[in-house]
């Protein structure tokens, strides 16, 4: 999951996601002026990581550093702001 300045999104977003052991989130910091760390995100979910990026580069470049660090035989890339409520206009 990219993320950029929006903690409180980013957290509904990890929410959404069931805590099950055949799970991993990556969540991928690009930068942010308070950047999210593995401690905190692990509150919302068991099976988290968190990565930062060195410089602010965009959601493709966090989605790649994500990647590179994926260890399961599916990936599913799922955008910090795909939140059904929004999706849906409520």
């Amino acid at each position: 999951i990219p993320h950029h300045n929006d903690r409180d999104r980013l957290v509904r977003v990890v929410q959404t996601i069931p805590d099950r052991e055949d799970l991993e989130i990556i969540v991928v910091d690009d930068c942010s002026d308070d950047p999210v760390q593995s401690a905190f995100l692990m509150a919302f979910h068991s099976r988290i990581t968190s990565l930062q990026t060195k410089s602010n580069k965009g959601a493709g470049a966090a989605r790649n550093l994500g990647l590179s660090h994926a260890a399961g035989d599916w990936i599913v890339f799922g955008p910090q702001r795909c939140i059904t409520a929004e999706i849906n206009g409520a």
